[in-house]
């Protein structure tokens, strides 16, 4: 991971990804809230679309579920594989994307936001 400095607004796609991700719960306000605030201050060197986030806590209530997995989601690749797309919390807020692909090659990026299918959802 290199560090983003000054921080950097999301880009349209990394934006749509996470509203995606965010949006499938009725319970996921505050995450909302914190996709909405989020800046990038982290990304991977190779641009594979993992990203560290930064969101101030004064902007957004903090997530009920302070650490872990908030949520993931998968796009299909061909007819045997995927990429996987999970976000991560710490201390009540989003910090964490991070994607892979599960035929082991290193991901160009994230997917599409239309072509994710979101597999675990916000439970604040």
């Amino acid at each position: 991971m290199a560090e983003v400095r000054p921080a950097r607004a999301l880009t349209p796609r990394e934006r749509a990804v996470l509203q995606v991700l965010v949006g499938a719960s009725a319970l996921a306000e505050a995450a909302r809230c914190q996709v909405d605030h989020a800046m990038v201050d982290g990304e991977c060197i190779e641009r594979c679309g993992t990203v560290e986030l930064a969101v101030v806590a004064t902007k957004c209530p903090t997530l009920r579920m302070t650490d872990g997995l908030v949520a993931d989601g998968e796009a299909p690749l061909d007819n045997d594989h995927r990429q996987a797309v999970l976000l991560f919390a710490q201390s009540g807020l989003i910090r964490h994307v991070e994607t892979y692909r599960t035929d082991g090659k290193r991901p160009s990026g994230l997917p599409e936001a239309a072509q994710l299918t979101v597999l675990k959802t916000p439970t604040e």
